[in-house]
């Protein structure tokens, strides 16, 4: 319940009118971009190449001290795909994230319409995790079905 609740108040502020950035453009930039007291740590780089149209990508951000209550102090996964082919494809994934406490986070299967040449964001209770506070992310996987 907790979990829905911060994600439900993460995709209200993501979301949020009039706002200069979003995470999307800001997992975009290198460097230390920083967007409503998160900092993006690691910008949008390839998992892996899971179909020969597909390519899925993750980014991670840390909530800085001045971060709203939830974000503080936690790294924040979130995935996205890329069709590289030529027409839009269906296709099934479960998205894992490994923290340097060893927890495994996994969520997922999910179908997601990709687009070609687009960055796909898929549903924030799939493609986007929560560490515990003072822990980071150690490695991220995708699989398909």
């Amino acid at each position: 319940m907790v979990a829905r609740s911060i994600l439900a108040v993460m995709l209200v502020i993501w979301s949020w009118p009039g706002r200069t950035q979003s995470v999307e453009r800001a997992c975009e930039q290198s460097g230390r971009t920083t967007i409503d007291g998160v900092t993006v740590r690691i910008p949008w780089t390839p998992v892996r190449r899971v179909y020969d149209d597909v390519e899925v990508r993750y980014c991670v951000l840390r909530g800085d001290d001045d971060a709203p209550a939830y974000a503080r102090g936690v790294e924040i996964v979130q995935f996205a795909l890329v069709g590289l082919g030529e027409r839009p494809a269906w296709r099934r994934y479960a998205f894992d994230v490994q923290t340097s406490r060893g927890r495994r986070l996994r969520q997922g299967p999910l179908s997601v319409r990709t687009q070609p040449g687009r960055l796909v964001m898929c549903r924030l209770e799939v493609c986007q995790f929560f560490t515990e506070p003072g822990e980071t992310v150690s490695s991220v996987s995708v699989e398909t079905f």
